[in-house]
């Protein structure tokens, strides 16, 4: 071994390995700190919405998930996972298929410039909103926001009763009660 650290190549060599070697472990993923537009909260905005709050369990089958409406899901927007396969009750029993995930959408506008919504764990603010978007401007206000920051669950026993009624209404002329169909009545559409 002493004739090997004698050879000046050899000891070069070694010692590039051990600083690449030694490089590699400091080199770690970091959130993307870029220009955006900011709110007083220190998120990114559109046109005022604070961050979208809604989340909602998915609770089907043999899964346990956790959604929200601001494009994210399956973590509890702090560090624990909520994609629970199988699901159990017992919490000591729970495991988790994946941390989280999210939308991401992307596309080339009529200027060929590449635009891209992708939430990274909420890091530097949102990419999603709550709410429809204008037409041609696609833009949102902040009361439309808040008005849409809301998960809408329906039962496709509710759509078929509807479905039944309404047919009634057609064909039959029978009153439609919409107040019998909650989540029909309120659901958003257009």
């Amino acid at each position: 071994m002493d004739t090997y650290m004698k050879n000046p190549r050899i000891k070069s060599t070694l010692a590039f390995a051990l600083s690449f070697i030694v490089g590699l472990n400091l080199v770690y993923a970091k959130e993307n700190i870029g220009q955006a537009r900011k709110n007083n909260q220190g998120f990114r905005t559109a046109a005022g919405c604070v961050p979208a709050s809604s989340k909602v369990e998915l609770d089907i089958n043999n899964i346990r998930a956790l959604i929200h409406n601001g494009g994210d899901m399956w973590w509890d927007l702090v560090s624990n996972p909520r994609y629970e396969v199988p699901k159990v009750e017992k919490a000591e029993d729970k495991r988790y298929s994946s941390f989280a995930g999210s939308l991401w959408i992307g596309g080339i506008d009529d200027g060929g410039q590449l635009k891209i919504a992708a939430q990274t764990y909420r890091q530097n603010g949102n990419d999603f909103w709550p709410g429809p978007l204008t037409q041609g401007g696609a833009e949102i206000d902040e009361a439309t926001c808040q008005k849409w920051d809301k998960h809408y669950k329906i039962e496709k026993s509710e759509i078929d009763q509807f479905r039944s009624a309404y047919n009634e209404y057609l064909t039959n002329g029978t009153p439609l009660n919409l107040d019998l169909y909650p989540n029909v009545k309120n659901w958003p559409a257009v």
